[in-house]
């Protein structure tokens, strides 16, 4: 993945984030860096009329593959209001374009194992 191809989410926090791609099992991978951290997580969107979810099933430390990345519980209050603010404003289909008017997201869950 070219550096590039990333979308500044946060000044502050250096977050930048983007779509990686899907793996069959996921279909939707997505790239997550900032001044702490980089990691790749597989991701979805749970509908209900036009308003959806984004679940976070997992994260890993290469694309595909690896361990979770480790993460310091105190870090976590500011991966997740990056990515709900990355999810607000991008397509979750092509995060290379704003998110369409006609759909709208309610909220971030995590399904995979967080520090505690």
């Amino acid at each position: 993945m070219q550096f590039d191809d990333l979308i500044e989410v946060d000044r502050e926090t250096g977050c930048y984030m983007s779509s990686a791609g899907g793996m069959p099992e996921r279909d939707f991978m997505f790239l997550y860096r900032d001044n702490k951290y980089q990691f790749y997580f597989c991701a979805d969107r749970k509908w209900e009329g036009q308003v959806f979810d984004i679940v976070v099933m997992d994260s890993m430390s290469e694309r595909g593959t690896g361990a979770s990345p480790p993460i310091q519980p105190f870090d976590m209050p500011v991966i997740r209001k990056n990515m709900e603010k990355f999810f607000r404003e991008r397509w979750f289909l092509d995060s290379s374009k704003p998110r369409p008017d006609r759909e709208e997201m309610r909220k971030l869950v995590f399904t995979w194992d967080q520090p505690r």
